[in-house]
């Protein structure tokens, strides 16, 4: 059984809590509890003294200044050099292992209090928004999801994968026309049903409130299958 008999809604936050504040003031209006899932984001957390990835890339790190180092010696520069291109390919990889593992915790964190509560929608922004997709991918959940400017592309660029296009998914995205961390062509490509609003990221103007409350009143009217 759950924690509470009391309707849910799961929230996924980003860097900056964006336009969530105002959503969840009028989430709790309608008597719905709001639950903030605990999102660890590179590099902060304490979490992150158990990513392997971040040992492995200081260890990268400290090699290239090493080889940098030794190319002021004639007979090491074509080594160095070697040494030098390889910790960048790795660089590179252990900056796509941080991300999978945060993505991985996220969505463990949002998975364990799914499991708690009664949700009746799940909201995630910015960062979130990735973790929700991730969630939705995975078929962790399957109910009612509200995508706000996730950076679900970014995100997948910076891990080295594609995303997945969620076609059964019941989700409605509100994106903005000025979005540096969204891609909107891209990001569009991988949902039905996109509202876009003349906003930037945090999703704060009056347009974008507008288009989040009527997203989340068309998706809450939607059923929902509990399991306990």
């Amino acid at each position: 059984m759950g924690d509470s008999d009391e309707l849910a809604v799961l929230i996924l936050s980003g860097w900056s809590d964006g336009p969530l504040p105002a959503l969840e003031h009028s989430l709790r209006q309608r008597g719905l509890r709001c639950v903030r899932v605990p999102l660890p984001m590179p590099p902060c957390g304490v979490y992150w003294c158990a990513n392997p990835f971040l040992l492995l890339l200081a260890g990268v790190v400290w090699l290239a200044i090493y080889a940098w180092n030794e190319c002021t010696l004639e007979p090491f520069v074509v080594f160095a050099i070697l040494i030098i291109a390889a910790t960048l390919v790795a660089a590179r990889l252990c900056v796509a292992g941080v991300v999978r593992f945060a993505e991985c915790h996220g969505a463990a964190n949002a998975k364990r209090l799914l499991a708690r509560h009664r949700v009746a929608l799940v909201v995630g922004f910015s960062w979130g928004g990735g973790i929700a997709h991730r969630l939705l991918a995975s078929r962790g959940w399957r109910g009612p999801t509200l995508l706000l400017a996730p950076t679900t592309v970014a995100m997948a660029r910076c891990a080295l994968r594609s995303p997945q296009r969620l076609d059964e998914a019941r989700v409605r995205v509100v994106l903005a026309s000025d979005d540096g961390f969204v891609p909107r062509p891209a990001t569009e490509s991988l949902y039905e049903a996109v509202a876009v609003v003349h906003d930037d990221h945090p999703l704060c103007g009056r347009a974008a409130r507008d288009a989040i409350a009527g997203a989340s009143a068309e998706l809450l009217s939607e059923p929902v299958n509990f399991v306990s």
